[in-house]
């Protein structure tokens, strides 16, 4: 297809975009079968499943009663329907993007700031208007930003509602950080610091409440954030303390009265020393120093079993500490990093299935999701090694002529080998 006023980019399951089309008007067959117009080769993807047209200067999507269907931002079609600019349909598993044509017709919102931070995005501003935008150096992505630590297709976007937002890690050489964590998906706050490749830039959501205390921002993360039930919580836990303290000076004045009218047992004295009538001496140690110190010793804990892979015990002793301190920005952001780990554990688990399975692409995706800061990096990094070994096989089968070498398939498993070169040499 030549250049044109319509540009769509072709991503695999694996977030890899594998192919781009750029054309002015016409008609195109999407499918597996190797006579249509944009080939997708997928098990969920039909010989003949969509077809791309034009007309009167915009561009239309229609499913040709797909077994699996077709679906447009999510939302599957039965009648053709316009796809406007920044649109993202879904054929199978491929996430298909479309530049140009009819602009949106939502006002003009900015769901997501980025301020540059240092480099050449200094004091510079870019803006996310979009419900689905691409950040990268390639001319195809809404913000282009061009440096060499940030690849092609560096990152995406996804505005789930004017308050949140998602960043997603397109598989790039340099990584995505949120706050100074190395990230696949992840959802952004208002004050979160964001690494795209070596820039950093400051998070601003404009639609999102956003809290702060004397020290800085309140950046929750992921899972849990300090909301009203943790508040009436703490309080809980105020009145508690309260309540313990009263209730040691009440045995400290007992014990006084009984000492005042001879209750107390008498002390032996040994010869040649004088006995006093002293009145027993309490400590009272303030229940936030006892509170702090059982926080403490557990966070340890937990963090000893998060080191050595026992996530279900150190959520256990985690959940403890919430109890003891809701909302306490400690606790909350090691159980996000167990809450990571489990997810990278899932992904393990997942691709070792796909290998015994011989789905060496599916396992060798999975794997390279894992980030370098998991603790189970190091058993990924073996599979991976396994995971090359054997897409290097399935690419003598797969890429053996001119015409199979530039098919997508073997464009999917050049991609892949090289992520994983990447990957082992960091």
């Amino acid at each position: 297809m030549a250049d044109g006023r319509f540009k769509i980019l072709v991503e695999d399951r694996f977030g890899t975009v594998t192919d781009e089309y750029e054309f002015d008007a016409g008609k195109f067959i999407l499918g597996r079968s190797s006579n249509c117009d944009i080939v997708l080769p997928g098990d969920n993807v039909s010989r003949r499943h969509a077809r791309l047209f034009t007309k009167d200067d915009a561009l239309f999507i229609e499913d040709l009663n797909s077994a699996n269907g077709t679906f447009v931002n999510g939302k599957k079609i039965t009648k053709p329907v316009m796809l406007l600019d920044g649109t993202v349909f879904r054929v199978g598993d491929f996430h298909i993007h479309v530049h140009g044509g009819v602009q949106s017709l939502e006002p003009d919102t900015v769901f997501l700031r980025l301020i540059g931070l240092n480099r050449s995005v200094k004091d510079e501003i870019f803006e996310v208007k979009e419900k689905t935008s691409l950040v990268g150096r390639g001319n195809d992505c809404q913000i282009v930003i061009v440096d060499p630590s940030i690849s092609r297709v560096h990152a995406r976007f996804l505005v789930m509602n004017p308050s949140t937002v998602l960043v997603k890690d397109m598989g790039s050489a340099n990584g995505v950080y949120v706050n100074g964590r190395m990230v696949n998906t992840w959802e952004l706050r208002s004050g979160d610091d964001l690494r795209i490749g070596d820039l950093e830039f400051k998070v601003e959501i404009p639609g999102a409440d956003t809290t702060k205390t004397k020290s800085g921002w309140i950046i929750p993360g992921k899972i849990q954030t300090p909301s009203a039930r943790s508040r009436m919580l703490l309080a809980v836990s105020g009145i508690l303390a309260i309540i313990l303290v009263l209730l040691v000076f009440y045995v400290v004045r007992t014990l006084s009265k009984q000492s005042s009218s001879g209750q107390v047992q008498p002390r032996i004295v040994k010869h040649g020393q004088i006995a006093h009538n002293k009145q027993p001496s309490v400590k009272v140690v303030p229940a936030h120093k006892i509170r702090d110190v059982d926080i403490s010793a557990l966070l340890a804990q937990a963090k000893e079993f998060l080191k050595h892979g026992d996530l279900d015990a150190a959520e256990s002793l985690l959940a403890k500490a919430d109890k003891l301190s809701p909302g306490d920005p400690k606790v909350i952001t090691l159980k996000n990093q167990v809450e990571l780990e489990k997810e990278n554990r899932k992904l393990l688990i997942a691709a070792q299935k796909s290998m015994s399975q011989k789905k060496v692409m599916d396992a060798a995706g999975l794997l390279l999701r894992i980030p370098e800061t998991s603790i189970f990096h190091k058993s990924a990094g073996i599979m991976l090694e396994d995971a090359k070994d054997n897409l290097a096989l399935l690419q003598n089968r797969v890429c053996r002529t001119s015409r199979s070498k530039r098919g997508v398939r073997c464009r999917q498993i050049h991609a892949l080998i090289s992520r994983i070169d990447s990957k082992i040499a960091h």
